[in-house]
């Protein structure tokens, strides 16, 4: 009985570890291109709690006001995480998000349609 206990503690004690190694999450950068004219959803990725930060610069599209918002994936239905009006003028544009909880993300860039494409690149840097 006394080897069967030692068995049982020797095989818990792995599972342990690695449920705790794949609970971490490592801090990362998501880099996109956008082209669009009406709305564009990005991939998802998946981070630590945090702060997530996005920027973007347009290279055509310039005067064009478009709305950035970040969602949270759930099953139920993806959560918004808030929405940052911005101007594609040229220059980079930035808005951030915080105290979020770990979990899948993704954004999505909106306008009016107006028949004029937002162009340029930008990314995403998470926890």
């Amino acid at each position: 009985m006394k080897s069967m206990k030692a068995a049982v503690v020797a095989a818990g004690t792995p599972l342990a570890l690695i449920g705790m190694a794949t609970g971490a999450m490592a801090a990362g950068t998501y880099p996109f291109t956008a082209n669009f004219k009406y709305r564009l959803d990005s991939a998802n990725w998946s981070q630590g709690a945090g702060t997530t930060n996005y920027s973007f610069t347009c290279t055509s599209g310039h005067g064009q006001q478009y709305v950035v918002t970040l969602y949270k994936n759930s099953v139920w239905g993806d959560d918004s995480k808030g929405s940052k009006t911005l101007m594609c003028d040229g220059t980079e544009d930035k808005a951030s998000w915080g105290s979020l909880n770990s979990g899948t993300y993704h954004i999505t860039l909106s306008k009016g349609d107006n028949g004029v494409y937002v162009v340029g690149s930008g990314k995403v840097t998470y926890p």
